[in-house]
Protein backbone atom coordinates (compact mmCIF):
# COMPACT_ATOMS: atom_id res chain seq x y z
CA UNK A 1 0.00 0.00 0.00
CA UNK A 2 1.37 3.40 -0.95
CA UNK A 3 0.30 6.38 1.14
CA UNK A 4 0.90 9.69 -0.59
CA UNK A 5 -0.85 12.15 1.71
CA UNK A 6 -1.69 12.57 5.34
CA UNK A 7 -5.34 12.18 6.43
CA UNK A 8 -5.88 15.87 7.18
CA UNK A 9 -4.70 16.70 3.63
CA UNK A 10 -7.42 14.58 1.99
CA UNK A 11 -11.00 15.59 1.16
CA UNK A 12 -13.81 13.56 2.71
CA UNK A 13 -14.17 10.94 -0.06
CA UNK A 14 -10.58 9.66 0.04
CA UNK A 15 -10.07 10.56 3.66
CA UNK A 16 -12.13 7.70 5.13
CA UNK A 17 -10.36 5.06 3.06
CA UNK A 18 -6.96 6.54 3.91
CA UNK A 19 -7.82 6.50 7.61
CA UNK A 20 -8.88 2.84 7.45
CA UNK A 21 -5.73 1.97 5.48
CA UNK A 22 -3.52 3.71 8.02
CA UNK A 23 -5.41 2.10 10.90
CA UNK A 24 -4.54 -1.29 9.43
CA UNK A 25 -0.86 -0.34 9.24
CA UNK A 26 -0.81 1.07 12.79
CA UNK A 27 -2.69 -1.92 14.24
CA UNK A 28 -5.95 -1.72 16.19
CA UNK A 29 -4.29 -1.71 19.64
CA UNK A 30 -2.01 1.20 18.68
CA UNK A 31 -4.78 3.24 17.07
CA UNK A 32 -7.24 2.53 19.90
CA UNK A 33 -5.36 4.85 22.27
CA UNK A 34 -5.93 7.71 19.81
CA UNK A 35 -9.58 6.74 19.37
CA UNK A 36 -10.05 6.80 23.17
CA UNK A 37 -8.64 10.33 23.36
CA UNK A 38 -10.99 11.55 20.62
CA UNK A 39 -14.14 9.77 21.81
CA UNK A 40 -14.09 7.47 18.78
CA UNK A 41 -13.76 10.21 16.14
CA UNK A 42 -11.54 8.53 13.55
CA UNK A 43 -10.58 11.73 11.70
CA UNK A 44 -9.60 13.49 14.93
CA UNK A 45 -7.76 10.34 16.07
CA UNK A 46 -5.73 10.30 12.86
CA UNK A 47 -5.07 14.05 13.18
CA UNK A 48 -3.84 13.42 16.73
CA UNK A 49 -1.62 10.57 15.52
CA UNK A 50 -0.14 12.85 12.83
CA UNK A 51 0.40 15.62 15.39
CA UNK A 52 2.19 13.11 17.62
CA UNK A 53 4.37 12.10 14.67
CA UNK A 54 5.26 15.76 14.03
CA UNK A 55 6.18 16.32 17.69
CA UNK A 56 8.30 13.16 17.71
CA UNK A 57 10.07 14.27 14.54
CA UNK A 58 10.86 17.64 16.12
CA UNK A 59 12.75 15.88 18.93
CA UNK A 60 14.55 13.36 16.74
CA UNK A 61 17.53 15.53 15.73
CA UNK A 62 18.07 16.66 19.32
CA UNK A 63 17.91 13.05 20.46
CA UNK A 64 20.52 12.08 17.88
CA UNK A 65 22.88 14.80 19.16
CA UNK A 66 22.36 13.65 22.75
CA UNK A 67 23.12 10.04 21.83
CA UNK A 68 26.22 11.10 19.91
CA UNK A 69 27.45 13.27 22.79
CA UNK A 70 26.99 10.47 25.33
CA UNK A 71 28.69 7.92 23.09
CA UNK A 72 31.62 10.24 22.34
CA UNK A 73 31.96 11.08 26.04
CA UNK A 74 32.03 7.40 26.95
CA UNK A 75 34.66 6.64 24.30
CA UNK A 76 36.77 9.60 25.44
CA UNK A 77 36.68 8.37 29.05
CA UNK A 78 37.52 4.78 28.05
CA UNK A 79 40.38 5.94 25.80
CA UNK A 80 41.84 8.01 28.65
CA UNK A 81 42.25 4.79 30.64
CA UNK A 82 42.75 2.06 28.02
CA UNK A 83 44.07 3.93 24.95
CA UNK A 84 42.84 4.38 21.41
CA UNK A 85 42.58 0.64 20.75
CA UNK A 86 40.58 0.08 23.94
CA UNK A 87 38.38 -2.53 22.29
CA UNK A 88 41.50 -4.69 21.77
CA UNK A 89 42.94 -4.06 25.24
CA UNK A 90 42.54 -7.16 27.45
CA UNK A 91 42.43 -4.89 30.50
CA UNK A 92 39.28 -3.28 29.16
CA UNK A 93 37.74 -6.59 28.18
CA UNK A 94 38.14 -7.90 31.74
CA UNK A 95 36.29 -4.87 33.16
CA UNK A 96 33.16 -5.95 31.35
CA UNK A 97 30.57 -8.04 33.19
CA UNK A 98 30.27 -11.74 32.41
CA UNK A 99 26.91 -12.76 33.88
CA UNK A 100 25.80 -16.37 33.89
CA UNK A 101 22.61 -15.41 32.01
CA UNK A 102 21.55 -12.64 29.67
CA UNK A 103 23.71 -10.34 27.60
CA UNK A 104 27.42 -11.04 27.93
CA UNK A 105 29.36 -8.03 26.56
CA UNK A 106 32.74 -9.66 27.16
CA UNK A 107 31.86 -12.31 24.58
CA UNK A 108 31.20 -9.66 21.93
CA UNK A 109 34.83 -8.56 22.11
CA UNK A 110 36.49 -11.93 22.57
CA UNK A 111 34.67 -14.06 20.00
Amino acid sequence: MEVTARPQDQKSTGSNQLIFDLEAVLSPPRFSSYLRETAGDRQRAMDLYCWNTDVSAAFYVMLQYCELSIRNGAVEAIEAVFGGNWHLNRGFVYTLPAPARGYRPREDLTD
